[in-house]
């Protein structure tokens, strides 16, 4: 069973991105006879936004249009603010709060395009804006993946997005109509945020936590 998501892809530059990330993650937590890490190959990252909960049951005629500010351009930069792992098996790399990271009037016209759009903002508690960067399997511990990942990254890593994809997200064709439209009014044209399939969480499944192995569902 697919989760819709909003995401931003590809990942333009990535502070684990260096190819020997994917061999350390896996020479230091791969066990014999075991399934191996999964890291996510580069053209598959993306920057998921808005979650499940916030995607809209009814989309109201009008389009949802955010008007981002001039010194965002084409790209968006983003603080990151620690690992986590998400659903049962992705490791990711979370952010501060997208809406932060704006300026409070920008804000405030977002929040009012979520609204008359029937979407509504994403605030959920659960909810970080986040890059899945590997699939951690069964029989690993998820603490110490975490612990090494967040000692991996640089001092105050940020992590630069851009490049709006408007189809052929993960492969696949998509003719319905955008949730979002990103307008960079300085340049004059329009750039369409596709609603996607988030092709690298699993669902979402209740199951008992196990001690020192906190599980955290994707929403």
């Amino acid at each position: 069973m697919s989760r819709k998501c909003l995401i931003y892809r590809p990942v333009a530059e990535f502070p684990l991105s260096d190819p020997d990330f994917s061999q350390e993650i896996q020479e230091r937590f791969t066990r014999p006879n075991s399934n191996p890490i999964q890291p996510t190959q580069p053209e598959e990252r993306h920057l998921t936004i808005l979650g499940a909960r916030e995607y809209p049951k009814v989309l109201h005629p009008s389009r949802l249009r955010i008007h981002l500010p001039e010194q965002s351009q084409k790209n968006l930069e983003l603080n990151v603010v620690g690992a986590r792992m998400l659903g049962e098996c992705a490791l990711t790399l979370v952010f501060n709060d997208l809406s932060q990271t704006l300026p409070r009037e920008e804000r405030r016209r977002i929040k009012q395009a979520f609204i008359e759009a029937g979407a509504t903002t994403p605030h959920h508690k659960k909810f970080k804006p986040h890059v899945t960067i590997a699939k951690i399997p069964r029989g690993i511990s998820r603490r110490h993946v975490i612990r090494w990942t967040e000692n991996m990254l640089p001092t105050d890593p940020t992590v630069i997005v851009g490049g709006i994809t408007q189809n052929n997200l993960s492969g696949r064709e998509f003719n319905e109509q955008s949730l979002i439209e990103f307008d960079f009014s300085n340049e004059g044209h329009f750039l369409d945020l596709q609603v996607a399939d988030c092709m690298l969480l699993p669902p979402l499944k209740q199951k008992p936590e196990k001690k020192g192995c906190g599980h955290h569902s994707h929403s």
